[in-house]
């Protein structure tokens, strides 16, 4: 036989490396794959904590496909077997020694896939620490046991109608998370938002913290407040019944309140306008007041300068005027009586002065077409302007007498050195020209009254016949 093996020796050779190959890949094979073998196996055998559950299904559970035995997420062991005894699952698991004190009587055990192939995982719940250890070969029961639920299970145990309510709640959730319309962004921005929502909360949680001490302090106060009241029931029982005497007041006095309140737009309007003209007022008088200053300063000075003068023509007064006040009193009667003449000459006056505005209303003539910038000049009159001066002046006969030009303050002149504006139109004549002065917004050089727009402070009087245009 030696012989055989001399001649042999390298066929044997190859037949041992293959077996101690072989040897190799098992023993690499078994550890990748997690298996775990008895600790008789030299070297890479280990001593286990044996372990069994009692499941009501063992689904998807494959005993050396490397599903593993969890603890908080942490592999504790493995999966070694299932059996079925007596209708239901007997899952055999080994536990790491060293985790094997972590696992108590009142443990509770749940099958979990761990990925979407259904690779399942036990995961337990150590229990309590106040149970006892569990013991090794010892098998938990049914009760502390659960299987995995499967959708269609879940969604089996439903109603028709909670069926259909589920496909409409996720049909509608697709719909408002279609990302072809934007709505998946919409959500996720809506999200965003409530970060600073949070952190607001936070800081109002922080500061009712800080002011816990001052809440306490206002409902002991409050409680105080309320132990006082009660008290003094009687005096909020009289403070009611004088309300409901008040109330009662101007329940009786509805209509003249309702009077009042109609009243009180028109009222606000008439308010609104004199505080404008208050503060129109307000803002003349400021400069006039300001320049006023040096003069009320000096009206002091004045006043003790006159005093002695005061002084002096107190006793001419006394002893001189009044004596010469009461002998023209008779004198003065006469004039009174005089006077009433007067009125049957003031018809005269008011034509000379009515002359007077017309003549005044000739200086300040400017023909369409003038310029806003013209001074004061010598103007060539037109045909019509000379036509109406027939009728303003009966001392012309004929046209040939009125004069062909005039002297006219040019509408430069008014506008740059005129402090405020005055215009005043009056009858029914002057309609047209209210409404042109009405509907301009600036100068406009075919209708010169409306340099008006460019005069400093301008005011429009009109009589009731010229305001119907406005009306």
């Amino acid at each position: 036989m030696s012989r055989a093996l001399r001649e042999h020796s390298r066929d044997a050779l190859a037949i041992l490396g293959l077996i101690l190959a072989a040897l190799f890949a098992t023993t690499v094979i078994l550890i990748n794959q997690r298996t775990s073998l008895p600790n008789w196996v030299p070297l890479i055998g280990s001593d286990r904590f044996a372990l069994e559950a009692d499941f009501s299904t063992a689904q998807a559970v494959t005993p050396g496909q490397g599903q593993s035995v969890d603890i908080a997420g942490i592999r504790v062991g493995d999966v070694t077997g299932v059996r079925l005894d007596n209708g239901h699952a007997i899952v055999s698991m080994e536990v790491d020694n060293k985790y094997a004190p972590l696992i108590h009587q009142d443990a509770s055990l749940l099958l979990r896939p761990k990925t979407g192939l259904n690779d399942m995982v036990v995961e337990v719940d150590p229990g309590t620490q106040g149970s006892p250890e569990v013991k090794e070969d010892s098998t938990l029961p049914l009760a502390q046991t659960l299987p995995q639920v499967n959708p269609d299970e879940f969604l089996s145990s439903l109603d028709a109608d909670t069926q259909q309510f589920l496909k409409l709640l996720l049909a509608n959730g697709a719909e408002a998370l279609d990302p072809e319309q934007g709505r998946d962004v919409k959500l996720s921005n809506a999200l965003r938002r409530l970060e600073p929502f949070a952190r607001d909360t936070d800081r109002i949680n922080r500061g009712l913290a800080v002011r816990r001490q001052n809440i306490a302090n206002s409902i002991h106060n409050f409680q105080l407040i309320s132990t006082e009241l009660a008290d003094r029931d009687q005096d909020l029982v009289n403070f009611v019944d004088s309300s409901d005497d008040v109330l009662g007041s101007f329940a009786r006095q509805q209509s003249s309140l309702r009077r009042a309140i109609q009243e009180l737009p028109a009222t606000l309007r008439e308010t609104q306008g004199a505080l404008s003209s208050a503060d129109a007022l307000a803002l003349q008088s400021g400069p006039a007041l300001k320049k006023a200053i040096p003069g009320a300063a000096s009206t002091g000075r004045a006043l003790k300068a006159v005093r002695q003068l005061f002084q002096q023509t107190a006793d001419p007064i006394q002893n001189q005027l009044r004596p010469f006040t009461k002998q023209v009193a008779s004198p003065v009667t006469h004039i009174a009586q005089i006077s009433q003449g007067l009125g049957v000459a003031t018809p005269g006056l008011r034509t000379g002065f009515t002359d007077l505005n017309t003549g005044l209303n000739a200086l300040a003539f400017n023909p369409p077409g003038s310029p806003a910038e013209g001074g004061t000049a010598i103007v060539a009159l037109a045909e019509e302007t000379r036509r109406d001066n027939m009728a303003t002046f009966p001392g012309f006969a004929a046209i040939a007498e009125v004069p062909r030009r005039g002297v006219s303050v040019g509408l430069g002149t008014i506008a740059g050195l005129s402090r405020a504006a005055l215009m005043i139109l009056h009858g029914a004549h002057k309609r047209q020209a209210v409404r042109r002065l009405l509907e301009s917004r600036d100068f406009e050089p075919d209708w010169p009254a409306t340099i008006l727009h460019r005069c400093r402070h301008p005011e429009i009087h009109l009589d009731a016949a010229a305001a119907r245009e406005a009306a």
